[in-house]
């Protein structure tokens, strides 16, 4: 009864968003802060540089989700589901799990509803376009198979190079 009376609306506020915070910390989101990473601006020379090594592969998905496949959307953003399907079974896993990680960024740094069924999609959607488009981007500027350009760069990486190229559509 004392904290009803005499605690500061602000403070039960801010402990509100920490509690939410690390509750979607612990669903696989990140803060809005480092989600916001994604939308990096890189110059002319780092859209064009691919990784010198292939990316770590995470030790173990530390979600409660499997993901065995990724759907083809029919669209522009098949090129990257087609890339990771070539992928060997350990290569494709992590691909899997670096796509839902920068799909869950986009949701968060885009500021979808989070509980709302169509987020997922539409975020999903999104990475797919922009990473196949720094895909084909990168696959062209390197005269490399798309598997291959998968092989050495992150999906997240693949995004970056494609919002960069195409920043209003990232916007959008």
């Amino acid at each position: 009864m004392q904290a009803v009376q005499w605690e500061l609306a602000s403070d039960s506020e801010e402990w509100a968003l920490r509690w939410r915070t690390g509750r979607l910390e612990d669903l696989g989101f990140p803060t809005w802060d480092e989600a916001m990473r994604i939308y990096r601006f890189m110059d002319p020379g780092a859209r064009r540089a691919l990784p010198a090594e292939a990316p770590a592969p995470p030790a173990e998905w530390p979600l409660p989700v499997w993901l065995p496949r990724l759907p083809e959307s029919g669209g522009a953003g098949d090129r990257i589901f087609r890339a990771i399907a070539e992928l060997s079974e350990p290569e494709r896993r992590a691909a899997f799990f670096g796509f839902v990680a920068l799909a869950n960024r986009i949701a968060v740094a885009d500021g979808l509803p989070l509980g709302d069924a169509e987020s997922t999609p539409t975020a999903i959607a999104k990475a797919a376009h922009l990473a196949s488009a720094g895909l084909a981007y990168l696959a062209e500027e390197h005269r490399m198979r798309d598997v291959d350009v998968v092989r050495r760069a992150s999906v997240e990486h693949l995004f970056r190079v494609g919002a960069n190229l195409d920043p209003d559509g990232a916007r959008s």
